[in-house]
């Protein structure tokens, strides 16, 4: 199980099919590095590497409640919440809620005239995410704390020192780890 139960790898993924699977050639062309299936370019080998996945008829990852098929964990993440309701990225100025923090942005611009821009390379704010509630917060330790307190048996808590899961500052996560005292 992937996505807190919401996804599966598929079992129908094995070594053996991605090795029999043709290998993708690489161009390095002088404006970087170019999809020879689509001819998309891109700056990162690991980027081209990801792109390049979405070319295959395998997919990693499927969604427990339709079966569709995803090559990682970030993408059915997102689509899962077709099927659950959770909307996290709420906007400050009207009553709307969004699956996708690009939706969200998408609609400032457009129905609000709110700008966002970000320098090169600029990342925003991280936002933490509950799956089962559609809680969000940009601190890692209020949303360690609502999983513990709301959703006790959530897969996230199982491994609160996954990097990928909690993003804690260096001095945090004994302190977050620690039980409260009521």
């Amino acid at each position: 199980m992937v996505n807190g139960g919401f996804g599966v790898k598929n079992p129908l993924l094995a070594t053996d099919i991605l090795s029999a699977e043709p290998k993708m050639t690489l161009e390095n062309e002088p404006s970087g590095l170019v999809c020879h299936i689509c001819r998309k370019e891109f700056h990162l080998q690991r980027l081209l590497n990801r792109h390049l996945k979405c070319h295959s008829d395998v997919k990693r990852f499927l969604c427990t409640f339709c079966g569709k098929g995803f090559n990682d964990t970030f993408d059915l993440k997102r689509h899962t919440r077709i099927h659950t309701g959770v909307k996290p990225y709420k906007c400050n100025q009207c009553d709307k809620s969004f699956t996708q923090r690009c939706s969200l942005e998408s609609h400032g611009r457009k129905v609000h005239g709110q700008s966002f821009a970000y320098a090169y390379k600029e990342r925003r704010s991280k936002m933490y995410v509950c799956e089962d509630c559609g809680h969000s917060t940009p601190d890692a330790e209020m949303h360690f704390t609502h999983l513990k307190e709301n959703h006790p048996h959530c897969t996230a808590l199982s491994k609160p020192h996954d990097k990928r899961q909690f993003k804690f500052p260096d001095e945090k996560p004994l302190n977050v780890l620690k039980p409260r005292n009521r």
